[in-house]
């Protein structure tokens, strides 16, 4: 029965969305910074408000307790239709398995931006970061673009942070049909048109066999 050892165990399957989430959490970088910014902040100016510390993000995460209205991020798809916050969220979850032999698997992770369409708009905060794309200035060196969207915002601060990044726990991340066709991000709307936003999938692949005659870990 050895030969039950050289199957993929799946091992670090049932932590994949809370490793994702704790890595965002604990990001330093400018766009995790900014991704923070706009799941906490409604208004218009959200952007140029403070930091969100760690321990508010760790709060922003839904834990089952039954409260999710002041909560912007899940581990789960949305399904909730009574959600009415004005606010926006993130949704984390494993999407698709694609097996690609007895030991690797392709494993897609869904990502659910979603942006009360009253607060859509939101103001271009790039004189005050460290480093701007020169694209959204002139030869002026004046802000050319002034608005943007929430939840296109939240996309490119989610791929920009976690594209190709090697998350401890899950892998290395890729938005890449090279190694997943089902990798790619859509256009979403939500809660009878209430919500808009997208749905993007990266996926990293997993596989490690036992080491146990029990087949375990």
């Amino acid at each position: 029965m050895d030969e039950f050892l050289d199957y993929n165990r799946y091992t670090n399957l049932d932590g994949v969305e809370w490793r994702i989430i704790d890595f965002l959490i604990n990001s330093t970088d400018e766009h995790a910074e900014s991704l923070w910014k706009m799941l906490k902040y409604n208004t218009i100016d959200c952007l140029s408000q403070p930091s969100v510390p760690i321990k508010e993000r760790r709060a922003m995460v839904y834990k089952d307790d039954g409260v999710s209205d002041d909560k912007n991020v899940f581990m789960m798809p949305y399904v909730n239709d009574s959600w009415t916050a004005q606010s926006a969220r993130l949704d984390v979850f494993v999407d698709r398995i694609v097996p690609v032999n007895q030991v690797y698997s392709q494993v897609n992770i869904g990502f659910e931006i979603i942006v009360h369409n009253k607060i859509n708009n939101i103001k271009n905060n790039a004189n005050e970061i460290s480093n701007p794309n020169p694209g959204e200035f002139n030869n002026d060196d004046e802000l050319v673009i002034k608005y943007k969207s929430r939840a296109t915002s939240l996309l490119a601060a989610l791929l920009a942070e976690l594209n190709g990044r090697d998350v401890a726990g899950v892998g290395t991340l890729q938005h890449n049909t090279q190694i997943n066709s089902y990798s790619l991000t859509r256009y979403q709307m939500f809660n009878n048109k209430d919500y808009y936003g997208f749905y993007t999938v990266m996926t990293t692949l997993m596989g490690e066999t036992s080491s146990s005659p029990d087949y375990g870990w």
